[in-house]
């Protein structure tokens, strides 16, 4: 055990002579791993043979001191917060041991961390390191941000609050050119660049914005003139690299050959926004929607990119940044017997199996003969063999293939459990009939995973035009939580399903048509619900954004709802709600998601 941890240093304390030299180290707090540090050291040895070396990492506090789980420090040779890591490393030889630390809410304690490098088949000891994080307070760094388009002042410049411990006051951002119509939001993957985010806004001309907050100052950059005329489409979406800590903007512009679906793409270095290579899907059609999900902790970039153009076809196609910046090849998703029923809704999404790293698309559609989308085609895509394949447990024939009753499957939502052992997936439908189902890839008590049937949750939420429902899994354990705008309830609806013998268990069994439900201040039915899950483990699980609707045909409000940590499943429960705005849109510009939330990567 360390006993003397010398003074911060950016070099090396030597206790004795040792042939293991640390080139490198990092600190850093992985979006897939939620709770989790994982420090990197990199070690060489010098010597002519090998040896079987342990890297040891100890958090420490602002004095220097050893943090310990649960603040116990009564057994330090257990209790430590830390970890180790053993490889054999060759003589000459370079590798990363990398050592990961549960931390949970311990995160915002850490401010140093100790490396100690030793070789149980030689007679040195150790090398030593102590190293500061920079690990801010919640008083400095933001948590969460919201932008989103409202009445106050105008509707032609977009807002934003930045969450702490509460919502922070409103900021006015420079106006685009017109009425805010759509906005999607997120914040940097890098530690040190935490506080950092971007916000796409897309006005009712047709011009994209980025707005970069780089930690004190809100910047607008014009992107692209997407149309001509208006239309209920959201043709761009933005994403940051996992490695680079660099956002990708992907959109289609108004200019575009005939015959040659084109999608752009540019790129902010921390300075500029550049053009990077576009991409071209002959034979499609301009493109209508685009959806981006970045491969978790990919260290090549990757991004994954959905797309449906105008003919009704969806297709995808991979980002990558490693060596050079470019796509790979498009895949389409649809064919000649099975197409979109239209480009208006989400129909599609895609989503990454957090163990596995391949990729799932799922797309609603419809056959030639009958135009009602109550089809699903899912495949998945897998990286090491470069290789697409129909889903052969979504078993029904065609092999990938599956009908959804008989109603148009308009929304179709797909999301990935955030658990670096994990492969389980949920999947939620909202569909023309206002009816919701829910299905996912579990996994069964032998291992394996399977689809399991779609049950119906409910037969006539708020609205089959908007999306009305949302959902995602909580950021720890296998809940899987549903929020919706019920019907003509003005409160806040929701289910809760646990997996048991490889299903969803409904909590409550509460059944089809009957939700918890949450009441707050507005008398409003919600249009429009948006669930955001914090990507690591604190004292909130959920922020739940809905557009509520004034039933007189006045303006709609905005509210955010926090769902807390360990909260009782019940009617009412201890949820609290903020109204961000009111005012936030009118009845005629409701079909558009007007606002988004993103969450940082790390705990405040």
């Amino acid at each position: 055990m360390i006993t003397d941890q010398g003074e911060y240093t950016t070099n090396f304390v030597e206790i004795m002579d040792s042939p293991l030299v640390i080139q490198d180290k990092d600190l850093s707090f992985p979006a897939g791993n939620p709770g989790y540090c994982q420090v990197d050291v990199t070690i060489y040895n010098n010597e002519d043979e090998s040896h079987a070396t342990t890297a040891l990492v100890q958090l420490v506090d602002s004095n220097g001191d050893l943090l310990y789980s649960g603040g116990d420090d009564s057994d330090p040779t257990s209790n430590y917060l830390g970890g180790s890591v053993s490889q054999t490393i060759a003589s000459g030889g370079t590798e990363i041991l990398s050592v990961d630390i549960f931390v949970g809410a311990q995160q915002s304690e850490i401010d140093g961390y100790v490396i100690q490098v030793s070789s149980n088949d030689s007679g040195f000891t150790s090398r030593l390191e102590k190293t500061d994080t920079d690990v801010v307070t919640a008083s400095e760094s933001n948590g969460a941000l919201i932008t989103y388009r409202s009445s106050d002042t105008s509707y032609v410049s977009p807002k934003s609050r930045f969450y702490t411990s509460s919502w922070q006051s409103q900021s006015i951002l420079s106006d685009a050119g017109d009425a805010v119509r759509i906005v999607r939001s997120d914040f940097n993957t890098k530690y040190d660049n935490r506080d950092q985010a971007v916000s796409a806004v897309l006005d009712s001309n047709g011009i994209l914005y980025a707005y970069n907050f780089d930690g004190t100052w809100w910047t607008k950059t014009e992107i692209d003139d997407i149309w001509s005329t208006a239309e209920n489409i959201r043709p761009f979406d933005i994403e940051y690299e996992e490695d680079s800590g660099y956002p990708l903007i992907a959109y289609s512009n108004k200019d575009w050959e005939v015959g040659q679906a084109q999608v752009f793409v540019k790129r902010f270095d921390g300075t500029t926004w550049d053009s990077e290579a576009s991409l071209t899907i002959s034979g499609a059609g301009k493109v209508k929607y685009v959806k981006l999900v970045a491969k978790p902790d990919s260290v090549d970039n990757t991004i994954a990119m959905l797309v449906i153009d105008e003919n009704n076809d969806a297709y995808v196609a991979l980002w990558s940044e490693s060596g050079s910046s470019s796509w790979g090849s498009s895949h389409k998703i649809t064919d000649a017997t099975y197409t979109t029923p239209d480009y208006l809704y989400e129909r599609g999404d895609l989503a990454w199996q957090y163990d596995s790293s391949i990729l799932y698309a799922a797309v609603t559609v419809r056959t030639t003969a009958d135009p009602v989308g109550k089809w699903i085609i899912v495949k998945n895509y897998n990286e090491s063999t470069s290789t697409w394949s129909y889903d052969q447990q979504w078993n029904v024939a065609p092999a990938g293939i599956r009908q959804i009753r008989n109603f148009d499957n308009r929304f179709l939502m797909l999301r990935s459990h955030r658990d670096l052992s994990s492969n389980q997936l949920a999947l939620l439908l909202l569909d023309s009939g206002n009816d919701v189902w829910v299905t996912g890839y579990i996994q069964q008590d032998s291992g394996e995973y399977w689809w399991v049937n779609p049950v119906k949750i409910d037969g006539g939420v708020n609205s089959g035009i908007k999306r009305c429902i949302d959902l995602d899994w909580a950021p720890q354990g296998e809940e899987l939580w549903v929020f919706a705008g019920d019907g003509a309830e003005s409160k806040l609806s929701y289910k809760v399903f646990e997996i048991l013998y490889g299903t969803f268990s409904e909590v409550g069994s509460l059944g089809r048509n009957v939700w918890y439900t949450y009441t707050y201040t507005s008398t409003m039915v919600k249009d429009w619900v948006q669930v955001r899950a914090v990507p690591y483990i604190g004292t909130t699980e959920f922020f739940v954004t809905t557009l509520d609707a004034n039933t007189a045909g006045g303006e709609y409000d905005l509210w955010v709802t926090s769902v807390p940590a360990g909260v009782t499943i019940e009617n009412d429960p201890s949820f609290t709600s903020f109204l961000v705005t009111e005012g936030a849109t009118t009845p005629g510009l409701s079909t558009y998601e007007s606002f988004d939330v993103a969450w940082t990567r790390y705990s405040p």
